[in-house]
């Protein structure tokens, strides 16, 4: 799934990854895969080297603030975009959605929680 990353993440002077799975990008029409990271201070997702076409759209750096809420999202039965298993979503703040197709999403979703409550961060 995300074996293969196109760089190394460049990091922030003190900035620390607390968190990275494989994962894959769930885009509107289309699934990448790569690598999904939290840092101190982002949600990142580094496309694999595999992943040429869609790279530029499905290369993220999101605040960790800008995130609302993150759970498990339901399957939406769509062959094209992992809709057939159920995948990790970030809602934002502003209403934006991203989701991810990560191994045992119920798990993941419940170490990213810790990771994104206020205090946690560090």
């Amino acid at each position: 799934m995300g074996f293969l990353t196109r760089d190394s993440l460049p990091l922030n002077t003190g900035e620390k990854i607390r968190w990275q799975r494989p994962a894959s990008y769930s885009l509107a029409r289309a699934l990448i895969g790569g690598t999904l990271y939290v840092t101190s201070s982002l949600l990142v997702f580094v496309p694999g080297k595999l992943a040429t076409r869609h790279k530029d759209e499905s290369r993220l750096r999101i605040p960790l603030g800008d995130i609302a809420v993150v759970g498990v999202l339901a399957r939406t039965l769509t062959p094209y975009n992992g809709g057939m298993r159920r995948r990790v979503e970030f809602q934002m703040h502003d209403g934006q959605a991203y989701r991810f197709m990560i191994a045992d999403p119920d798990q993941a979703v419940s170490e990213l929680q810790v990771l994104l409550r206020p205090s946690a961060s560090s």
